[in-house]
């Protein structure tokens, strides 16, 4: 049976846990998405979206996954969700730890994180942000490469075909500051304007 969802407010922003219970009891797996909301769509957002993820992924991959060994599954990705959210999400899946367990796993790698992109020396952030742009701007492998784009985007309503080149610009403006501020503002459990959804699927 599905367990009802409830929002309770976080320290300085909005949290809102949704939970669910597997209906097969025998299921050992668990898992949490950890999502964090950036703003309205638009370019600007998109693109730190995008750079928010590159930075994110292989930290949280090799904390929550190599070191901590919590599950097979640990992913960073950017959503556009709603028609018009820009969420970042980590999620965790474990066969062993409940979901309470996994969120707060993912609440102190968000904050042992920070201190890192604050130490990440310069020519690392540099190389980070120019593989974000060669990632967005790769031209097309295929033909039908192309069309599952083109596809993707009007289905959810984006018919700029260009925004991924002006959200390279923007991208090859950002500063370390500039990310450890949207870390402070947007994913950090004390944030004041954090909004986080929690969706959790329990066995």
């Amino acid at each position: 049976a599905a367990a009802a969802g409830a929002a309770a407010p976080a320290p300085g922003g909005r949290s809102y846990r949704l939970s669910m219970h597997h209906p097969n009891p025998e299921e050992p797996n668990s898992c949490c998405f950890v999502e964090s909301y950036l703003g309205e769509f638009n370019v600007e957002t998109w693109a730190t979206a995008k750079m928010m993820t590159s930075l994110l992924r292989e930290a949280a991959f090799n904390q929550l996954r190599s070191e901590e060994q919590l599950g097979y599954i640990v992913h960073t990705t950017d959503t556009k969700f709603l028609e018009s959210a820009i969420f970042v999400s980590i999620i965790v899946q474990s066969n062993f730890a409940p979901p309470e367990y996994l969120h707060a796993r993912i609440d102190d790698f968000l904050r042992k994180f920070r201190g890192d992109l604050e130490a990440m020396e310069d020519g690392v952030f540099e190389s980070t942000r120019a593989g974000c742009v060669e990632d967005i701007t790769q031209k097309a492998k295929s033909l039908s490469d192309e069309k599952r784009r083109i596809w993707a985007k009007m289905d959810n309503d984006v018919f700029g075909f260009e925004y991924k080149f002006r959200g390279a610009k923007v991208i090859e403006g950002f500063t370390k500051a500039d990310m450890l501020r949207v870390l402070d503002e947007k994913f950090l459990a004390n944030a004041g304007r954090t909004q986080v959804l929690i969706p959790s699927l329990e066995p």
